[in-house]
């Protein structure tokens, strides 16, 4: 048996802080519906796609892709 032990995912209001252009995202819009992607040079939330995504309310860094041992 092992045990699981979760990282603290936080989310940040985009009213209150701002990520780093190009860093690996989740983000949420006004609708709940939720992105990965980053922001781009121009401060704009794009999605993995490229599509600018509007009305942003809340983003956290993604968590590292997982890796075998």
């Amino acid at each position: 048996m092992f045990e699981i032990i979760p990282e603290p995912n936080t989310w940040y209001k985009t009213s209150i802080a701002k990520p780093t252009s190009f860093e690996d995202l989740i983000f949420c819009d006004d609708k709940g519906e939720m992105y990965l992607g980053t922001m781009d040079a121009l401060k704009r939330f794009v999605d993995k796609t490229g599509m600018s995504i509007e009305n942003v309310v809340a983003w956290m860094p993604a968590p590292e892709p997982y890796e075998e041992d």
